[in-house]
Parts: structure tokens; C-alpha cells; sequence
């Protein structure tokens, strides 16, 4: 548990480092070797990371080239007795429907993102 003082040097840290991305990595080998403990620590740090609620790294994590791996890492809570599925459902059961045509590629790009953690 941080401070609130503290969570702007971590928050900085963490935006100036790679760390994201060699956690994403390293997620990836412990799925590979089905390594079930090291996975709910992961978790817990995707929790974290999370809480810290940092607009840029909340970017960073729900980023459409991101976000199946934080989703992924979300999916091994060690408080549920069984691994969740839930980028099986994002890339199975989730089907986003444009009513209205939206010409800009940010904004659609957003809302995609919105749709997809809600």
C-alpha cells in the first residue's frame, strides 16, 4: 500500500521505464509454463498498477495493443477458484455495433476501448 505522496514518483517511474512492457512479457512465458502461483502474483501487480490510477498509465494498459494482455492478467485472481476467460469472451462473444457512422478515428477508437473494459 503506497502513500499518496508516493504514488507520483512510482506513477513516473513507471511511465519513463519498460516496465510494462516486460511485464506483459513476462506474462506471456509464465502462461507458457502454466505457472499458476507467479500468475496470481502478476495479477496482483496489474491490480496495482491499476490502482495507482495514473491517467497515462491507464492509457498504456487499456491501448488496443495492450489490452488483452491487461485483461489477461486480470483473469487469474487468486480469490476465484478457477482462471476467468474473459479475452475468450472480448474475442468471441463481443460484437460492437455502429449505429450512427463516426467519421474520426480517435473518437471511434476511444469508444471501442470504453466498450471493451465496460
Amino acid at each position: 500500500e503506497l502513500h499518496p505522496c508516493q504514488r507520483e514518483g512510482v506513477a513516473a517511474q513507471l511511465r519513463e521505464s519498460d516496465f510494462l512492457k516486460k511485464l506483459s512479457d513476462t506474462f506471456h512465458m509464465l502462461e507458457d509454463l502454466e505457472d499458476e502461483a507467479s500468475l496470481h502474483h502478476v495479477n496482483s501487480i496489474m491490480k496495482a498498477l491499476i490502482m495507482l490510477n495514473d491517467p497515462a498509465i491507464l492509457e498504456t494498459l487499456f491501448h488496443d495493443d495492450a489490452m488483452l494482455d491487461t485483461i489477461g492478467m486480470l483473469e487469474y485472481d487468486a480469490s476465484f477458484p478457477e482462471k476467468q476467460n474473459h479475452r475468450e469472451i472480448l474475442k468471441s462473444q463481443i460484437c460492437f455495433k455502429e449505429v450512427v457512422p463516426i467519421e474520426r478515428k480517435d473518437i471511434l477508437s476511444k469508444i471501442h476501448q470504453t466498450f471493451k473494459i465496460s
